[in-house]
């Protein structure tokens, strides 16, 4: 069940974080050194500390057909490769007997094939999406000259990280709005050094997300989302803009009712 993930394809990135079926990477150790790290640093730094373990159950049985060919179009393999295994994990059935009869075929929609050398890398790749950006809500951070800021969010996936400072704006003028997103996006900037110590990423990118009133989205706030690496960023800008104008909505009747 071992077989290596950048033997069977040299070429596939898989977040760092995944430790299954990876060559020369001791797994199990790796991990337990990391953890033990982290509980003496929060006991050394008197901080609170909680651990979650998630096993899954059946987790070779538990990859969808469907999620494995999206999730092997997402790594961009060549499409001869993703054809090749979605006629493998197409069109396949099972039948179950009793009493010395056979039911009508049951279509398999789901897991990876037990016993096959390219299961792991396949699992891996189904998985890899779980691995997403950490986040730290609004972080306490310590410049050199001893003044504390707080960045509204940091996100950080592999070396990556983004910076964000948050505004809403009520009104609409869009030279406001983009002189807005760019005082934000040059806020933390003298905390480069402290953002890095933080995440233990490599050079932050500073990004302003600024909504006008009623909702208004400012186009330079794709930066972030295209950073993030959400697609649909139309459709997102859409929610984010119908939620900003709810919330706009209740804070006015919250004022006309006092």
């Amino acid at each position: 069940m071992g077989v290596p993930t950048s033997s069977a394809c040299p070429l596939l990135e898989i977040n760092p974080s995944q430790k299954e079926f990876i060559a020369a990477t001791p797994g199990c150790n790796e991990n337990i050194v990391i953890l033990e790290n982290i509980i003496k640093g929060a006991k050394h730094n008197r901080k609170d500390f909680a651990v979650v373990f998630v096993d899954l159950a059946k987790a070779f049985d538990s990859v969808g057909h469907k999620l494995l060919i999206k999730s092997l179009q997402r790594v961009k393999l060549s499409k001869a490769f993703v054809s090749l295994i979605e006629d493998l994990y197409t069109g396949n059935t099972t039948v179950v007997e009793g009493n010395g009869n056979l039911t009508t075929p049951i279509t398999i929609e789901r897991g990876v094939k037990q016993g096959d050398p390219l299961s792991p890398i396949l699992f891996n790749i189904a998985l890899d999406p779980l691995y997403g950006w950490t986040s730290w809500v609004e972080p306490r951070l310590f410049a050199k000259d001893g003044s504390l800021w707080k960045p509204d969010l940091i996100f950080r996936k592999e070396q990556k990280i983004a910076v964000v400072d948050v505004t809403v704006w009520y009104e609409n003028d869009s030279k406001a709005l983009e002189t807005a997103w760019r005082e934000k996006q040059e806020k933390y900037k003298h905390l480069n050094a402290e953002v890095t110590e933080l995440t233990g990423g490599m050079d932050p990118k500073y990004f302003g997300f600024v909504m006008g009133a009623r909702g208004k989205w400012l186009g330079m706030n794709n930066r972030l989302i295209k950073f993030l690496g959400i697609e649909r960023y139309d459709t997102f800008a859409q929610k984010t803009s119908r939620l900003t104008l709810s919330l706009t909505l209740e804070l006015l009747q919250l004022i006309s009712d006092k």
